[in-house]
Parts: structure tokens; sequence; C-alpha cells
């Protein structure tokens, strides 16, 4: 219920839904019209001040959180906080822009280029290839072997139990996550109740579960529906591929039976 909108000046805007400060606008009241994202300073006397960011490369939403990307490579996150979502150690919501952290230390996560949001999970893209996970996990959706929230950032591993550092692209969606390779192929992580993780079954996966390794995927996305999911990659020959619910024909498949099948 709440949207984020990037311009080409580094500037973002956020309207919307607001109860939980996912707009990052300091109060918890809706707004109607954009509002420009702000972080908040604190000068050498203690004194707050705001400032407009307008250094932003990339955005990403989930149900109740705001991520932003900045291009020194840090991430900064409002809103719901009750998985750890935001990543700043805490669940405690929060309606001011934090940034978020790497570890319990009080180290920042830096060196990303790129984030994507779930429903109530957060994750983050490093430029050597690594993929950081956080917040809400029921469905293991952040790749570590385990159904538990963290609130503090941790690499996804694959079934292996090793860290991956050759992922191209992420795109999370509800309870499940996509995460393409440097070369061919995808992994895949979460809810997977009609097969929506191409891995021709329905069983969640807790790691990184490599699929499609044949192609080179250029594109993904899922619906928005996180319980009726349909899922689609696009390949290197322009060839589109989808799987998983399909009762209205979702799949494109000229059919209207769901399947596990791409």
């Amino acid at each position: 219920y709440h949207f984020v909108g990037l311009k080409s000046n580094g500037k973002a805007y956020s309207w919307g839904y607001n109860n939980y400060g996912q707009l990052g606008a300091k109060d918890n009241v809706n707004k109607v019209e954009p509002t420009i994202i702000k972080e908040i300073k604190t000068l050498e006397d203690g004194t707050e001040i705001e400032t407009e960011m307008n250094d932003i490369i990339d955005i990403a939403v989930g149900a109740n959180h705001t991520l932003v990307l900045r291009e020194d490579g840090t991430v900064w996150a409002s809103g719901y906080n009750n998985y750890g979502q935001l990543g700043d150690g805490t669940t405690t919501n929060s309606n001011n822009f934090v940034k978020v952290k790497l570890n319990a230390n009080g180290d920042y996560l830096t060196n990303i280029i790129a984030i994507s949001a779930g429903g109530n999970t957060s994750y983050a893209l490093s430029a050597d290839g690594t993929v950081y996970g956080w917040g809400y996990n029921g469905y293991g959706q952040l790749g570590n072997g385990t159904t538990d929230a963290k609130r503090v950032i941790q690499p996804v591993l694959n079934e292996k139990g090793i860290q991956v550092t050759n992922a191209k692209h992420i795109y999370a969606n509800g309870n499940s996550t996509y995460i393409t390779k440097a070369d061919k192929g995808m992994y895949v992580i979460g809810y997977n109740t009609y097969g929506q993780l191409f891995t021709k079954d329905t069983a969640i996966k807790t790691r990184l579960t490599l699929v499609q390794s044949d192609k080179e995927i250029i594109s993904m996305t899922a619906t928005t529906n996180a319980t009726y999911q349909t899922s689609a990659i696009v390949d290197s020959y322009g060839l589109v591929y989808t799987v998983g619910y399909n009762s209205h024909g979702e799949m494109g498949d000229d059919t209207i039976i769901s399947s596990v099948n791409p």
C-alpha cells in the first residue's frame, strides 16, 4: 500500500500508507503526495538535522518496509521491523531511515550494488557476488538452512552450506526469492507451494537450490500474490518460461492448470 519512486538525479520520493513509518518521513501519517526521502544527521554538538538524500541508486519495497541503496554502497531502511527486516539489529519500527548493519559489532553493510525486498525480508547483492538476507524466514527464504528470523544480516548459502559468490541479479517477491548466476542458471529459495521456484516440486527451499542450469537467464519476475504465485524467466534467446499457479491462465500456456514444470 505504499510506493517509492527514484529519479535520475538520485532523489527518491515516497507516498501512500505509512502506519509503520515505511515512508521514512519521520512520522506515521499517510501521504497523498510524493514526499522526498531524507536522512537524519547528528552534528558534533548532538543536534539532529534532516537532509535530502540525493545519491540513491536503487530502491526496494516490502509489505511495510522500504530499502534504499546509496552510491557509497550502503543500505538504509525504514518502516516495520517485527522480524528485523530493517537490518539495524533490533525489532523496533523506525519512521526514519536507519543504516543497515553488517554485524552485531556495529560495522555497517557496504560494497552493495543491488537490493530487493520480499514481504518482510530484505536482500542485498555485494559487488563480489555475495548475497545477504535478513528479516522474516518462515519459509527458509534467507537461505541459511533454518526458518528462524534474523535481525542481523547473514550470507545466503547453497545446498552444501557454502556462501555463493557468483550472483548476478536478485529478485524477491512475497516469500520466494530468485538469484541469477553470473554464468548460467538461477538459485531459488523459500516458499514453493505451486512449484514457482522452478524446482519441479512443491517443497520449500531453505538453502539456495540451483535450477535452469542450461540457460543464461537475463530477467526474472513473479506475481505479487505471495500465496498463489506464478513465476517467469527470460533467457538469452528471448524465450519466456513460466511455472506455478495457473488457475486464471497466468502461465500463458493456453490452460488453467497449475504446473511445477516450466
